[in-house]
């Protein structure tokens, strides 16, 4: 976990100076890093978007919250001896109901 904020500013970096290739492996390992860190990578694909980087913002933000839920409801829970995701405190309601995270966006708990 110790790593994950100089990941974060890999990827905000590469990004902003065009490196490209770095911003993808920052982000693959940023990704790999904990389960909570996706949603970043995932925001940061949208933010991508709107600065005009449409294929790659796109690419980034859709593989991220595939990931998210893949990680989240099959590979933990496989790996756990209840076989269920424990971790829900800080996305057990976006897990739940995924159609409603832009509200939990910009609303209070």
């Amino acid at each position: 976990m110790a790593f994950a904020p100089l990941l974060i500013a890999t990827v905000i970096y590469a990004a902003d100076s065009g490196r490209w290739t770095l911003m993808w492996v920052a982000a693959a390992l940023l990704a790999g890093v904990k389960e909570d860190q996706i949603p970043i990578l995932t925001a940061f694909g949208l933010y991508l978007i709107s600065r005009g980087e449409r294929w790659r913002g796109a690419v980034l933000a859709v593989s991220t919250a595939v990931a998210f839920f893949v990680v989240v409801l099959i590979v933990i829970p496989a790996f756990s001896d209840s076989g269920q995701y424990g971790y829900t405190g800080a996305f057990g309601d976006a897990v739940r109901r995924p159609w409603a995270i832009p509200a939990m966006l910009v609303t209070r708990p």
